[in-house]
């Protein structure tokens, strides 16, 4: 009797031990298993969003519109915003800072995806003719860009233009206005002189004359003040001073204005056209740094790039951009696309491309991480105007590189979150 009670005593012992193991201890296995889960998911989470939070870069510039085009005569804000960053970029309101009626805010979203420009009226805002206003652009992962200060009688640039070779005895006419457009909402800039004709703020044209009184001073310069925008600069060679004109060859001229800018115009010949051609290639993110997981083992890169036409040239076309790998350090790349062509591009006119790398990393958790450089190059163009064939060497900038470091998380042993990285 006391065999058979000891048998069932150990019977019912061990399937209360059993019990207590299935539903106790594999349970909590499983729910510290969940929870080591949903940390590492919010590190990694955390970790993504301050590598796009550092990756944002937006480009902000505002301009004005003419008085002319508005009822109550006053200029319009206008907007041009560029996403330089790899990543979609969100602007969930837009802040006007004005030096009259402080901070505004405009209710408008922005999308942006990479490479995207926009360029649009701030609504309907006009400034006063002693107003000063900058635009800040809040984005939804917190950073913050503004714009320089503008403002009618503040005008950011300098538009000078040079006229050699004049003829003497001779009056010149130098005329700068802003480009028409069949839409007024993309009619935009504002230029002014430093007379009392513009004291109460810039307008949508202005001129200026000027007279050669000696054969040894054959060279005229005129300054105006511009905000950014397309302007058409016209030089006309007049006997008399307002009559008996004619243009200087090859008449008006567009200028697309980011910056000062000089033109220069030669009396004898037109525009004169600079030597190298003035095109450049640059990399929009120089030097950038990937931060991939554990189990990411083969990233596909986003290698944007910026190619400029300066002014004083011919418009051109064909332009083909190479890219090639130079150098690469524990991780194996290749090009999902080699070389690209721009269709057009003219004088003061920007492109922004973009090229694919796949890099692979298959290394070990202590050798993981690897870098690699590329150069980006303009290997050819064609003239518009004159069907030149153009190379590398008649370029400013025909060469560019940058460098993109490769990083990788990884967790230890004693979870341990350890982030490995090799730099040139």
């Amino acid at each position: 009797m006391r065999r058979r009670s000891s048998g069932i005593s150990a019977v019912v012992g061990t399937a209360i031990g059993l019990m207590i193991f299935f539903t106790v201890v594999i349970p909590m296995w499983i729910y510290m298993q969940n929870v080591q889960t949903l940390f590492m998911d919010e590190v990694s989470r955390r970790m993504r969003f301050e590598i796009e939070k550092v990756n944002e870069n937006l480009e902000a510039m505002v301009s004005l519109q003419p008085p002319e085009i508005h009822m109550l005569q006053r200029s319009r804000l206008y907007l041009y915003v560029v996403n330089k960053s790899p990543i979609e970029v969100g602007v969930p309101v837009i802040y006007v800072e004005s030096s009259k009626l402080g901070l505004t805010p405009i209710s408008r979203v922005l999308k942006l995806a990479p490479g995207e420009k926009i360029m649009t009226p701030v609504s309907d805002y006009v400034l006063e003719p002693d107003e000063k206003v900058l635009v800040r652009l809040p984005t939804l992962r917190g950073n913050s860009f503004a714009t320089g200060e503008i403002g009618p009688t503040n005008l950011p640039h300098l538009l000078i233009v040079q006229v050699s070779n004049a003829s003497f005895g001779y009056w010149y006419n130098v005329k700068v206005n802003v480009v028409s457009a069949g839409d007024v909402n993309k009619v935009v800039g504002c230029v002014a002189l430093g007379t009392h004709e513009y004291a109460a703020g810039c307008r949508g044209t202005a001129e200026t004359w000027r007279y050669v009184s000696s054969p040894d001073d054959l060279a005229l310069l005129a300054g105006f003040a511009v905000a950014p925008g397309l302007y058409e600069v016209r030089v006309m060679q007049c006997q008399v001073f307002g009559g008996s004109c004619s243009d200087v060859p090859p008449g008006p001229t567009t200028v697309d204005i980011r910056a000062n800018t000089v033109v220069e115009v030669n009396a004898a010949r037109g525009v004169m056209v600079p030597r190298p051609i003035p095109l450049k290639i640059t990399p929009v993110l120089p030097m950038y740094t990937y931060i991939a997981n554990a189990t990411e083992h083969t990233v596909v890169y986003s290698v944007p790039f910026m190619v400029y036409l300066g002014n004083n040239t011919e418009p051109l076309q064909n332009i083909r951009v190479t890219i090639e790998i130079r150098n690469m350090n524990n991780i194996t790349v290749s090009l999902v696309n080699d070389q690209f062509t721009i269709s057009r591009l003219s004088p003061g006119e920007s492109y922004l491309g973009m090229f694919m790398v796949k890099a692979s990393d298959e290394s070990e958790n202590r050798s993981y991480g690897g870098w690699f450089i590329y150069r980006l190059a303009l290997t050819a163009a064609t003239g518009q105007i004159t069907r030149r064939t153009y190379s590398a060497t008649d370029f400013v900038t025909a060469e560019s590189q940058g460098t993109v470091v490769h990083c990788r998380w990884w967790t230890t042993r004693n979870n341990l979150i350890v982030t490995t990285c090799r730099t040139p």
